[in-house]
């Protein structure tokens, strides 16, 4: 139950976030990202706007650090404790609780996300869209697949329908989530060039997204592949003993 109340918690703070976003009356204007060059010459207004600049940039910085070491990493790297980890309580004791805090991690970054944003007139593009649509679901339904699966197995020792949709939909998530990293980059380089994210940010992410990927494919391929050589050898050998 206490998986189940972590998950209720955080699905109230996404939607507190979402509340605040729809609530916040967007701006009349159409603003790019503001430079010193463009920043009145009245010292009031120049100290007012030049803090207002560097509370935006600290928070795209944040913004992408946070997202990206969310999707890129630490999501996958936890989902592979069930893999790697040979515990019997390695689900509820290590899997979600580390699952859960990344959780909570994202849904700081989707809060960054939303008042960057807001402040630059950008709620309807592609990247906002997804990465709302992606924390949202993350929120609401992954804890709550995971949580129904574990109740099953703990009862009949396989998986199920939540199991599946725990396992397939989070990674189809995961996926989707680094490839809005890469949308969010490309916007950040659009509007501020290199300020924005350097072609080596942009590389680095692509790199570790890629290494992280195929950790996670030779885990989950090669565990597959062992329970079915140990599956087969046990049906072999029931057969042979029957025999």
């Amino acid at each position: 139950m206490g998986i189940l109340s972590s998950a209720r918690l955080a699905l109230l703070q996404a939607i507190g976030l979402v509340a605040l976003a729809s609530s916040s009356p967007p701006p009349q204007s159409h603003p790019s990202i503001p430079t010193t060059d463009s920043i009145s010459s009245s010292s009031t207004d120049l100290t007012k706007r030049h803090l207002s600049y560097t509370t935006l940039n600290t928070y795209r910085k944040a913004h992408g650090i946070i997202m990206a070491l969310c999707f890129a990493v630490l999501f996958p790297a936890f989902a592979l404790t069930l893999y790697m980890v040979p515990y019997s309580k390695t689900a509820s004791r290590i899997h979600a609780p580390l699952q859960l805090l990344t959780l909570a991690l994202a849904i700081t970054g989707l809060g960054l996300g939303i008042q960057i944003a807001q402040s630059f007139h950008l709620l309807h593009e592609e990247h906002p869209v997804i990465g709302l649509v992606v924390v949202v679901y993350m929120v609401a339904c992954q804890p709550l697949m995971g949580y129904l699966q574990h109740r099953h197995f703990v009862k009949r020792r396989n998986s199920s329908v939540f199991g599946h949709l725990h396992r397939w939909i989070g990674r189809a998530m995961l996926v989707l989530g680094v490839v809005n990293g890469g949308l969010g980059l490309k916007i950040a380089r659009k509007e501020a060039g290199d300020q924005g994210a350097s072609r080596g940010v942009v590389i680095a992410y692509g790199v570790v997204a890629g290494v992280v990927g195929v950790v996670y494919l030779v885990v989950v391929l090669g565990s597959n592949f062992v329970k079915s050589r140990r599956s087969a050898g046990s049906k072999e050998k029931h057969t042979a003993s029957s025999a």
